[in-house]
């Protein structure tokens, strides 16, 4: 029998209360802890250390409020204290400026950078309120905008609520706020950045400030979409309005550097409060320097208060900023077990079959129920209050003491310990023991019973027996919205004959063929066969229960038997995606956007439970009776808002509601030669949206797509019979893309209004994207027609040298290098760029060209090293006095595959020969999946402070299919981790036309990283070149994207990075618009060699290592690829150089000409002129007809006797541009390609 809890003693607490409520409004000094939202009596606090409180009745409360946030280090924290005491003694209070006062404001500024300059106030409300004050003064405007559920404090302009709709005016939220204040406020809705859009559109010129909390957190925790602050960020930029983040609760929370650093957005001032303090009343507003200056006494914006950096808070501040700085693992800390508590609070709520969820950001979290996903406050004031409210006093009898309110966030510090989130969880589970949703019937209830939910939310965990026409209410995701949530549709899934469902991957004789769903005759009362069994038979061997027909749970208890039903993982599942497919789901994957973590590297954050493995075991997921075949659905087969069921037998009418796939897609395909507007449709069937391959889809499978026409992997279309006419044996479709990569083969045929992008009414009849996030594609990539695909697309050099590698050959020795090496020595005050590759990997990617080693023995790399330190000392005292680098960058293979030892080993050996400038770049290339934090730490130690990352691409089925494996978690956790070491660049690598690449999935890839926020992000196309590299060959042609794809990818990359602030550099990279980079591009002198884009140009390139390149004195040099060659060379004294290239004075001209056509798409005709003493019209007489005749004539450049500029749609055939100057590919026209495809 369960031992009785014992109740804690409140009665000292309801004594004191009794007392405050004769002093106090309400008994408290501040409306929440009056526990009004709960109910009950409030708890009197008399003491606390750590993470627990004492009340006045001595009961210990582990404590997840913190003050209401402060208190990152716990309470009392030893450093703390001893500073305010020692402060005490020294005075308390001097109205004159102190060194504690500055000492912190140096702190802060190098905490959040975006806090040029500062001011010390005594609240959050204070900072908020001069902040807003100093917005207004900057742009001489008075309205501003806030945001439903963002909170400010309590000065007048704040305490405005939402109006009906979305242009109203802000009416006052509390009385006492006149109306003439609330006129000059426009509400918005957080995540939702069209609501801010439109009072912009309206009145973006009266618009002094938009104001936001990044993270809110007064309502609950709600992170922001990835699109949200920078887009707005650019409507702020575009219409001269103040940025204005109130980080008051979440900086220090949701990351070191506050949600700016978190999600990479500069803001234009911000209000700072709680952390900062370290317990005292303490908060700051601050920004750009030029909008401070506005401030008194050194401008005319008055702002002043007699506690304003108060010495006793200035010094608790100081000690617990300083604890931050000395540790900046409590915050990775902190998170980690934020992220436990969440994970196993979710895991709760499943088992108890509770709805709800758990929000976290850094150390904030917050517990809503009743509601599967928050993302706005529409969300938060639908959550169940009452259930919150018996779930807040069933933790407070059991120890744990959470915010009295469901919708205030809950927060953790460093002191909270792992035993603390166990007894929390404990407590947790016990206290939601009791919690059952009285809105769902218990499992003694009819069979049926399951489905009675409110249309629109999720599918319940099992779908009982139903009648033959049964319907699932479903909800599919919004395309490229996965991370957001679910949108629910407007109709249900129908099932019906012919359907296809997946079996269980681990059923003993299905082997995860697809079950069939046939129609037959409902057995009647009197078939004594009939009991247990539904109308819908599933295989014909055995009847499962079909989903429960709504709204007729007469007829679904009159149909089910002793079984239970089938279960449903996720989403529900469209039957087209399913036909005569061999499933390979024995591993199945976590997350639909994230793969399951692999060992080694950093470790992955801690997550939901759930999310590492979304498996189901063989048995698991069926109730009593007779052993069945589970329903199986992975959970990535429907990218679209609305995608009807396939339809089997006779054709019914269409529903006007439904659409007829991805409107995104429709629009895409416009370019390349969809049917023409008012065309007429397609006669052998209608069109209809596919769905990307389910993981794990095997290429090769294409024998088991075989069937009858009509159905589906026919590779016809549906309700297509032999007399159909389907694609033509030329059509590029066909022969590009089989129809083995298609779980839906067959042509598609778009409707006539397929070239305008299909819209769904918005709130007041305005037409609205269907997809949150999609707009357009890029003009470039909108603007090319299959026609100049064809004719642009071949084989060209990329260009990284001119003239490029392949014209490299063994006339240029060793003998010549070492000469080469003299001449270079005589310019000792030049500077040199360094290049050293290390080309060891653990396995090899399917899609490098990289001239890798693949080895798992460490011994290989310590001879290699011998070998390098040999040659550094040799090339480094033929240089001499030559010794300072701009440029030093580290490549592969994968130099941290190297140990800890062995990067040492490669810096000492460098630095022994070379001096770095003080803003010199080092940069390394590194792979997240074997890249350690004591690794980070040591390059960090080193000095570089530039990093990129292979990621490629985040979509499972892509690594799977290029043999890297990289979850998002592992990039991710790396990436962080880099930016609390303060690396000033994070750079990520893409490429786009890999196998199995499409739009959906790239788009979500790219998202994904933008949520990350790099520094840079390069975008290459893939260089499909098996001829030249063996080990590609195991990529089948067939599995690639078609060059109308591969261009589409490459717009969705420049659309959303362009989109969310940064700029295009060269013809693929991209970076923030205040990276150096960036600058460069603007001003037309950035550079690019082996390496890369630079804004350190060198004279002289060195390169160290197996296959480097050089380039020194007007000439490239290349060492062996071989690792014994390499060695003999060194063993006999000599440069290991294997051939080389001098350039001649027209190479120099045409190299000059290319790099500035690549770099800064223009070129201006007199510099060459002068340079090279040449008549530019009539020396390249040849080029510039070609490129009239073909580029310029395209649209692709703009050509005046003074410059060339290459146009936004010509930067995606920039390489052709250049290849109009190049002087060697004719001579090799006709031969055997030798490079990638331009596009």
């Amino acid at each position: 029998m369960k031992e009785a809890r014992v109740l804690p003693k409140t009665s000292e607490s309801e004594s004191l209360h009794r007392r405050a409520l004769g002093l106090f409004p309400g008994g408290v000094n501040s409306p929440v802890r009056a526990f009004q939202g709960v109910g009950g009596t409030p708890r009197v606090m008399v003491s606390a250390r750590g993470a627990v409180m004492r009340d006045a009745d001595g009961n210990q409360l582990l404590d997840y409020v913190l003050g209401w946030g402060p208190l990152l280090l716990g309470h009392a924290h030893a450093d703390v204290v001893k500073a305010v005491e020692r402060q005490a003694r020294e005075g308390t209070l001097y109205g004159a400026t102190t060194p504690l006062e500055i000492e912190l404001a140096d702190r802060v500024q190098r905490f959040y950078p975006a806090a040029e300059r500062l001011r010390f106030v005594s609240s959050g409300t204070e900072a908020a309120m001069s902040a807003l004050r100093l917005a207004r003064a900057a742009t001489k405007r008075n309205v501003f905008v806030k945001l439903d559920g963002c909170y400010h404090g309590h000065a007048d302009p704040f305490l405005i609520r939402a109006g009906s709709g979305l242009a109203t005016l802000g009416t006052p939220d509390s009385p006492g706020v006149p109306e003439s204040t609330a006129s000059d406020v426009r509400v918005g809705t957080f995540n939702d950045l069209a609501s801010i859009q439109t009072h912009f559109d309206r009145e973006g010129d009266s618009i002094a400030a938009v104001i936001v909390e990044p993270v809110v957190g007064n309502h609950g925790v709600i992170p922001p979409a990835a699109d949200f602050l920078p887009g707005l960020r650019a409507l702020c930029d575009r219409h001269g309005s103040i940025l204005i983040f109130d980080e008051v609760m979440c900086g220090f929370r949701a990351a070191r550097g506050g949600a700016a650093e978190l999600y990479g957005v500069k803001p234009d001032l911000v209000a700072l409060g709680k952390v900062i303090g370290g317990g005292l009343p303490a908060a700051a507003f601050g920004g750009r320097k030029e909008l401070m200056k506005l401030v008194a006494p050194e401008g005319p914006v008055y702002q002043a208060g007699t506690y304003s950096g108060n010495p006793i808070a200035m010094a608790a501040g100081n000690a617990a900023l300083q604890v931050l700085e000395a540790d900046p693992g409590i915050f990775r800390r902190a998170e980690a077990r934020t992220g436990l508590l969440a994970a196993g609070l979710r895991e709760i709520l499943q088992r108890r079959k509770l709805a709800g969820t758990v929000n976290s950001v850094g150390s904030m979290w917050t517990i809503f129920f009743g509601v599967g996903r928050v993302a706005s406050m529409a969300a938060v004031r639908t959550a169940d209050k009452g259930r919150y409210a018996r779930f807040f006093h069933g933790m407070l009898e059991r120890g744990i003491y959470l915010p009295p309110s469901a919708f205030e966030s809950a927060f953790l510090s460093d002191a909270h310990t792992d035993d603390d989130i166990d007894r929390t969880l404990e407590a947790a589970d016990e206290a939601m023991e009791g919690l059952v949703p009285p809105s769902v019937p218990q499992r003694d209830a009819h069979r049926g019973s399951d489905l009675d939910h409110a249309p629109g939310r999720a599918i319940p965990p099992r779908v009982p027996g139903g009648p033959r026409k049964a319907f699932v209410p479903r909800r599919l995701p919004h395309s490229g919205d996965m991370r957001r949530g679910d949108r629910a549709a407007d109709r249900a899934l129908r099932l019906r004959r012919g359907d296809h469902l997946p079996g269980h991957p681990r059923s003993p004789d299905r082997h995860g063929r697809p079950d069939r769903v046939r129609s037959g005759p409902a057995p009647g009362p009197s078939d004594p066969k009939s009991r247990g069994r539904s109308a819908a038979q599933v295989g014909g061997r055995r009847r499962g229960h079909a989903p429960h027909q709504e709204g007729d749970p007469g007829r679904a208890r009159a149909s089910t038997g002793t079984g239970a039903g089938d279960r449903l993982r996720r989403r529900s599942v469209h039957d087209g995606g399913l036909s005569h497919r061999r499933w390979r789901l024995a591993r199945s994957r976590p997350h639909a956007q994230f793969p399951r973590p692999r060992s080694g590297g950093i470790r992955a954050t801690l997550r939901d439970p759930l999310e590492r493995d979304r498996r189901l075991p063989a048995r698991a997921d069926r109730g009593r009776g007779r052993r069945r075949h589970a329903l199986r659905y992975p959970g990535r087969l429907a990218p679209s808002p609305r995608v009807r069921a396939h339809s089997c037998g006779r054709r019914r009418p269409r529903d006007p509601r439904a659409s007829e796939g991805d409107p995104f897609d429709l629009l895409r395909a416009r370019p390349f030669g969809g049917p023409a507007r008012g065309a007429p449709p397609h006669h052998g069937g209608r069109g209809r949206a596919r769905l990307p391959r389910i993981a794990g889809a095997r290429a090769g499978d294409s024998r088991k797509l075989a069937g009858r026409p009509g159905k589906p992997g026919s590779g016809r279309a549906p309700g297509t019979g032999r007399g159909d006419r389907g694609p033509g044996r030329g059509d590029p479709a066909r022969e590009r893309r089989p129809p083995r990569l298609h779980l839906q083969p067959g042509p598609r045929h778009l409707p006539g209004h397929a070239g305008r992008e299909r819209e769904a009414p918005g709130r007041h009849g305005e037409a609205l994207p269907v997809a949150g996030r999609r707009r357009r594609v890029s003009r470039s990539s909108a603007q090319i027609t299959a026609a100049l695909l064809a004719k642009y697309d071949r084989p060209g050099p990329r260009y990284t040298s001119y003239p490029t590698a392949i014209e490299f050959h063994e006339g240029f020795t060793p003998e010549r290098y070492l000469e080469k090496l003299d001449e270079a020595a005589r310019a000792a005050q030049e500077p040199l760029s360094l290049y050293v590759h290390l080309p060891f990997c653990r396995e090899r990617c399917t899609f490098c060209g990289c001239n890798v080693i693949i080895t798992q023995k460490a011994g290989v790399a310590d001879a290699y090293l011998d070998d390098l330190e040999r040659e550094i000392d040799l090339v480094g005292a033929r240089l001499g006095k030559r010794t300072r680098v701009v440029q030093y960058h580290w490549g592969g293979g994968t130099p941290t595959y190297l140990t800890l030892d062995q990067i040492r080993r490669v810096w000492r050996a460098t630095a022994a020969r070379f001096t770095f400038e003080p803003n010199a770049e080092i940069a390394i290339e590194v792979d997240p999946r074997v890249t350690t934090r004591d690794q980070a730490d040591l390059l960090r130690e080193l000095g570089f402070n530039r990093i990129s990352m292979g990621v490629q691409d985040f979509d499972p089925d892509v690594q799977e299919a290029v043999n890297r494996r990289q979850t998002f978690e592992q990039t991710r956790d790396l990436h962080l981790y880099l930016r609390e070491l303060k690396i000033e660049s994070i750079n990520f690598d893409f490429i786009y036309g890999l196998p199995h690449q499409t739009p959906t999935t790239f788009r979500k890839t790219i998202e994904l990283a933008l949520d990350l926020r790099p520094d840079r992000v390069a975008c290459y196309s893939y260089a499909f070149v098996p001829w030249i590299k063996a080990h590609q060959k195991a990529i089948h042609l067939e599995d690639l994207p078609p060059r109308e794809v591969k261009l589409e990818l490459f717009g969705i990359a420049h659309e959303l990075f362009v989109g969310a602030g940064y700029q295009q550099i060269g013809m693929d990279h991209f970076a923030l618009a205040t990276d150096s980079l960036a600058v460069a591009a603007r001003d037309r002198t950035l550079f690019r060699n082996f390496m890369g884009y630079t804004t350190h140009p060198a004279s002289d390139t060195v390169g160290f290592g197996l296959s480097a390149i050089g380039d020194l004195g007007g000439a490239f040099s290349q060492n062996t690829k071989k690792l014994n060659r390499y060695r003999d060379a060194l063993d006999q004294g000599r440069p290991p150089i294997e051939r080389g290239f001098e350039r001649s004075r027209d190479d120099e001209i045409r190299r000059g000409v290319i790099q500035s056509l690549m770099c800064n798409f223009h070129l201006d005709i007199p510099a060459v002129e002068r340079a090279h003493g040449i008549d530019f019209a009539a020396y390249f007489a040849d080029s510039l007809r070609a490129l009239d005749e073909g580029p310029a004539a395209n649209g692709f450049v703009v050509r005046t006797p003074s410059a060339i500029e290459v146009t936004e749609p010509g930067r995606l055939f920039v390489r052709n541009v250049c290849m109009e100057f190049d002087a060697y590919l004719k001579g090799r026209e006709g031969e055997k390609p030798i490079f990638s495809r331009t596009v």
